[in-house]
């Protein structure tokens, strides 16, 4: 099947709750146990930010080019009552899906929308595909009372409602949400399924006393700990619990703290705080944690003394799951969907016995026979509970929907859809334009034309040299549909220039700070280039001028990308940090990325609409037969020999393995860098002496030339573990510990954000020293002989990554962000401010410069014929601050196209918006009228047609 799941569950509000933790994990479970289908994750293209986020989250399972983003028009939101305009956007989506042929479609959660354009429907048009969505719960309805007096809410709840309704199948996370939905939506009339809810692997027992230690300082928590995490609404009932805790007898209690974890704000804690001190409660004895990561939570799981959950209604209840895969007690109400999660009676109580909950809030901290048996049931019971069994439940409902469907599906025109479904006279101009735009892209993203057009496009890099940058570029070429021109850096003459392979090749700028980038900009003009991707490095360039060379690009209509394989700044010195690049990275239509932290440290500098992240990707090699067992435990590594590649630490460790009696073996595949300093001669020089001085010459051999993929994989391939012991990077991401993967081994890191986006697939070491690479090595190989479960894990989660981040996917990926780009971006003036076409009235020309003698119609015409497509206007000048406005009407003399307010901007910008226009007009205007007394100037103006 064909499976479009719509994600944005993960893009909303939901995303930092229990909605965007199940849509994740459930739909990695598919993926990951199901992998014979085909998945397309679709994103809304208006939460760029939260969609990396979603890209890096899934980077290891889907090959980047099936996660979509569909346009939308911004404003939709249920709260800014504008229902044509959200009516409208439904419509876009729909057909957006209706156009992939989905064999059938997946909401993750369909009640998003309320104050984020979020946009989720069921049934907005006709034709469309089998649609199933999952289903958390239906308390807004039970309480209405509580949740729905709000007029506005309780009309997007029952909108959406009926939007369930209309599904052909409702996943319930638990049999508790399935009957409530049996009972309360009674005409609902397609399959409710219980798929149930599991617990990621991520959340086990684990002994991690520094980091408890580190969260104890850093939280405050000082004594042992009773836990709970929950959002703070009332039904969460932590002020239940705050009563039960202080009911327990102070001399008992002393040495425990109550421990709340999850997003809350001042009023709330200051609110609960007072609650605790009214009770007799210490300032030490209710600590709120507020939001933690999933590592912390584990840790904290792990920590705690008790997990107490009082919620009063749930529709599942996913900490209890990971608290008791954690290995802790729990405790809990005897409500909703929580008798199944917590199954024993008794380990519940009635949350609204404030009494009974304290004493088995007493039972669970102090009573040894009852922590053993509530221990003992929550490691069995918990086991029921997988995502792999509710992924395989879920697709069994999808795939007997999907066989059940009879309705014909049918592609259409998203612009014919709205006309046949939306009221688009309804819409003010600004939302009219903004919903063409978005279905025009939407149909264009089916259309493709861009496929067809011959692009002239220059690769910015290192090239044919011992660069990481080379390799990587070389690999995505060589499966991409351009042929490029590589514009490449100059190397010395003993250096390998074997480019091969057919690529033009122009060397044009030399690698470090001193380069004026003069000749590489008149290549770019030589080649009559379209477009030009960037590889950056830090030390490639010199900042100042590559931001000049960045504005003079785009200056002359080239399309400019940018591959930022770093973005820590590594010097204190202003020259050298992003920062001064910023105005440049502003220009580029596309920055791509490798991982979240680079986009994290983007958005701080304000760049969010443009950054994408991309995953590196691993060569395509034939499986190798694994070593035999009874050899000796042999360990690779691979990469350059550079410092912070942790080398010596690891001959050191091996040293300290001999001497500990494992029959250990090293395999150092670390080529020369062959850098102008030496550096890394001199570090394998003094490796070769500690080898000789250590006694380990029969242990370890070493292989110091620069080899080719396959012949780096041949050696390593010889190793039960390949071994990645950074000391320190400021890289983004490694490519050589994908290679290492490749090779079908365990793969070994030290835990730096470095190896955050593999850290699925390979094994933590516990620190960075010898001692601790000796430890975690010989922790593994104890794992390894045991067929540890965590083994299985990490082999399955490095297939998955090598499977989705092939170099063959990620060029594919890249091509067709780069060729949309560069077509959208395309256009082609079609005329601009001309003195003798343009007629004025409360105006003169001044200087070439039409200016503003009071209010009125400022200036007219030129009633140029147009085509139909879509248009670029951008007007520029200057418009005096104060009360003053202007405006400009976009159109025919009596039609309006679009009317946009006249605003100062950047580089005197006082407009620039696209437009589309459906057929052939004669005689198409610009009016400009000013309201008030100030004084507008304008320098120009254009019109561009875009998209051809």
């Amino acid at each position: 099947m064909r499976i479009v799941v719509d994600l944005q569950s993960c893009q909303s509000g939901s995303r930092l709750g229990g909605i965007g933790r199940y849509s994740m994990s459930l739909l990695k479970a598919m993926i990951t146990h199901h992998p014979e289908h085909e998945y397309l994750v679709l994103l809304n293209e208006l939460f760029p930010e939260p969609g990396n986020e979603v890209r890096a989250e899934l980077r290891n399972y889907l090959p980047p080019d099936q996660i979509l983003s569909f346009p939308s028009p911004a404003g939709s939101a249920s709260s800014r009552n504008r229902p044509e305009l959200t009516k409208s956007a439904e419509i876009i989506r729909e057909s957006f899906i209706a156009n992939l042929s989905p064999d059938i479609v997946h909401v993750s959660s369909v009640i998003e929308g309320v104050h984020d354009d979020i946009v989720t429907s069921i049934g907005r048009i006709e034709s469309g595909p089998p649609t199933a969505a999952t289903c958390y719960d239906l308390i807004p309805m039970v309480q209405r009372e509580v949740y729905l007096t709000d007029p506005a809410l309780r009309s997007h709840y029952f909108n959406k409602v009926r939007n369930l309704i209309r599904a052909d199948g409702l996943l319930a996370i638990s049999q508790f949400v399935a009957d409530e939905g049996k009972r309360l939506l009674p005409d609902f009339k397609g399959k409710f399924v219980n798929i149930r809810g599991g617990v990621d692997p991520h959340f086990r027992r684990t002994n991690a006393p520094q980091k408890l230690l580190q969260l104890r300082r850093k939280y405050g928590l000082k004594k042992k700990f009773v836990l709970y995490t929950a959002s703070f609404d009332q039904r969460k009932n932590q002020r239940g619990l705050i009563e039960a805790f202080a009911l327990i007898p102070k001399d008992r209690r002393q040495n425990h703290q109550l421990a709340f974890a999850g997003g809350g704000w001042s009023d709330i804690y200051a609110n609960h705080r007072a609650i605790a001190t009214d009770l007799g409660l210490g300032e030490d004895d209710v600590v709120f944690l507020g939001r933690v990561t999933d590592d912390e939570l584990v840790t904290l799981y792990n920590g705690c003394d008790l997990f107490a959950f009082p919620s009063k209604l749930e529709g599942l209840g996913l900490p209890v799951l990971e608290s008791m895969a954690c290995g802790a007690p729990v405790v809990g109400s005897n409500t909703s969907s929580l008798v199944e999660v917590l199954g024993s009676e008794a380990l519940m109580f009635d949350p609204d016995d404030t009494l009974g909950m304290s004493r088995k809030i007493e039972l669970g901290l102090f009573d040894r026979y009852f922590r053993r048996a509530a221990i003992t049931h929550g490691e069995e019971h918990v086991k029921q509970f997988t995502w792999e069994n509710s992924a395989a439940i879920a697709m069994e409902a999808l795939a007997e929907i999907n066989r059940n469907f009879t309705r014909r599906v049918s592609t259409s025109q998203t612009t014919e859809a709205l006309l046949h479904g939306a009221r688009g006279e309804e819409l003010v101009a600004s939302d009219l334009m903004e919903t063409s735009i978005a279905a025009i892209k939407s149909d264009l993203s089916t259309e493709r034309p861009w496929e067809t057009e011959a692009y002239r496009v220059g690769w910015i890099t290192s090239w044919a040299t011992r660069c990481g940058i080379a390799g990587y570029s070389k690999q995505l070429i060589r499966h991409s549909s351009f042929k490029p021109v590589i514009l490449a850096s100059y190397v010395d003459e003993e250096s390998d220039q074997d480019e091969g392979e057919g690529i033009e090749v122009v060397r044009c700028w030399e690698q470090g700070k001193t380069d004026y980038l003069v000749e590489l900009a008149a290549a770019v003009e030589q080649q009559e280039l379209n477009a030009v991707m960037i590889q950056f490095n830090y030390g490639f360039f010199d900042f100042e001028r590559l931001k000049l060379f960045i504005v003079e690009l785009v200056s002359k209509g080239v399309t400019v990308f940018m591959t930022l394989h770093s973005t820590l700044d590594q010097l204190d010195d202003a020259r050298w940090r992003l920062g001064t690049l910023l105005p440049g990275l502003q220009m580029c239509r596309r920055l791509f990325v490798h991982s979240i932290h680079d986009v994290r440290r983007l958005a701080q500098m304000g760049l969010v609409e443009n950054v994408v992240l991309m995953p590196l990707g691993v060569p395509s090699a034939e499986p190798v037969e694994e070593p035999r067992e009874g050899q000796a435990f042999t360990i690779a590594s691979y990469g350059f020999a550079l410092p912070g590649k942790g080398l010596t630490e690891l001959v050191e460790a091996v040293s300290l393995l001999k001497r500990a009696g494992e029959n250990a073996r090293l395999i150092m595949v670390n080529a020369d860098y062959g850098d102008e300093g030496g550096v890394s001669s001199g570090l394998i020089g003094g490796m070769e002496e500690a080898i000789e001085k250590l006694g380990l010459a029969d242990s370890i051999e070493m292989h110091t030339g620069f080899l080719r993929d396959d012949e780096s994989l041949a050696l390593i391939s010889q190793a039960n573990v390949v071994v990645f012991p950074y000391t320190k990077t400021g890289e983004s991401g490694s490519a050589a510990v994908r290679l290492g993967l490749v090779s079908g081994r365990i793969v070994a890191t030290t835990p730096l954000p470095i190896f955050d986006d593999v850290k699925e697939a390979v094994y933590q070491l516990p620190g960075e020293s010898a001692q601790h690479i000796a430890q975690g090595l010989k922790a593994l190989r104890g794992k390894m002989a045991a067929q540890d479960t965590e083994i299985t894990h990490l082999r399955e989660g490095a297939k998955r990554l090598v499977r989705a981040t092939k170099y063959s996917g990620v060029s594919r990926f890249l091509d067709e962000r780069m060729k949309t780009d560069i077509y959208l971006n395309c256009f082609t003036e079609s005329f601009r401010l001309d003195q003798e076409k343009v007629s004025l009235r409360n105006a003169s020309w001044v200087r070439d410069r039409i200016v503003s003698k009071g209010s009125g119609v400022i200036c007219y015409g030129p009633y140029a014929p147009l085509a139909p497509g879509s248009y670029r206007v951008i007007v520029k000048g200057t418009l005096r601050t104060g009360q003053e406005q202007a405006a400009l009407k976009f159109g025919p003399a009596d039609e309006a196209f679009a009317t946009v307010d006249l605003r100062p901007g950047k580089d005197d910008t006082l407009c620039d918006f696209l437009v589309f226009i459906q057929k052939a007009v004669q005689a198409v205007e610009l009016v400009v009228e000013m309201r008030g007394t100030g004084v507008l100037t304008i320098s120009d103006y254009m019109v561009a047609r875009s998209w051809r």
